[in-house]
This record gives C-alpha cells, structure tokens and sequence, in this order.
C-alpha cells in the first residue's frame, strides 16, 4: 500500500535539518497533517536554481536583486503572503532540489518546539523513509526578507 508521506524526505540544510517533498497539493497536505501544523502558516519553497525561482509567478526584478545579493544562502524571500523562495547553500541539496524540482521544505520539529537533529527527526518522524545528511547547518532558521518593501520579517 502506498504511504501519503511516500515523496517526503528528512534533510539537513544550511539552516536547521527539514521535512520537504516536491510542491504538489498532496505533498503539501501530507506535511500539514505529519507535523500537524496550521495551514494558514504556509511553507518556504526551497528551489536549486535561479531558474527554478524565476518560473514563480511573483517573480519580480526586487526578487531578482535580492537573490543577487543573498543566494545561495540563509536568506529566504517572501515573494507574496503565500510563496517565499529560498536557495540553499549546500551544493548537494541544490543538485537534489534541480532533480526534483522546487520543493516545500518545512522545519524537522513538533508545533512550537527547537528543530530536531536529523537522528530525532528519524524518530520523531518515523513515518519518513528517505533521508539526506547534507552536513551540519547553522542550526538557526533563515532570515526572511520581503521582497515587495525590503523588511526583514525574521
């Protein structure tokens, strides 16, 4: 029988380790009810090229001279109140991201809880069965810049 977390996978990051799987409803709705999380928080769209982020709708030149600035990096751009792109640093998880397309990646932690090493996000989330140990990251969650105005929002 096929699980609904079957396209999920446990990642480290630059950040904090992260659950993400391919932008599709499905996958987005198997996110929702793993970590059991408000729908209206949305997710952070992590892509592995500028390619890949150019093809979102709400692309716009401010975007572009923020990636420019900021990308690959810990910098997250909140093109909309639903869509906020981030490239990663880690070379590999990028390679993945540009294999499988953008995906939605979402802390590896409990509502309201420290993000999880990826060994207690392997227990914690036990119903996940690929993993990828990409190195160590910061340990802290990205900063978020809107791109409409330029605030930091995190």
């Amino acid at each position: 029988m096929k699980s609904k977390y079957e396209q999920l996978f446990l990642t480290t990051t630059d950040t904090v380790t992260g659950i993400g799987a391919p932008v599709s409803k499905e996958n987005y709705e198997a996110i929702l009810d793993l970590k059991q999380r408000d729908p209206d928080k949305g997710f952070i769209i992590m892509v592995g090229s500028l390619e890949q982020a150019r093809k979102f709708k709400d692309w716009s030149p401010k975007a572009e001279k923020l990636a420019a600035e900021h990308w690959p990096g810990e910098v997250t751009l909140a093109l909309s109140e639903k869509v906020a792109l981030r490239m990663p640093g880690f070379l590999a998880l990028r390679d993945l991201i540009i294999a499988l397309g953008p995906v939605y990646m979402t802390s590896a932690n409990e509502q309201g809880e420290a993000p999880l090493k990826l060994s207690q996000a392997k227990e914690t989330f036990y119903e996940i069965r690929k993993f990828y140990d990409f190195g160590k990251g910061s340990g802290t969650p990205s900063m978020i810049i809107r791109v409409k105005d330029g605030e930091v929002l995190r």
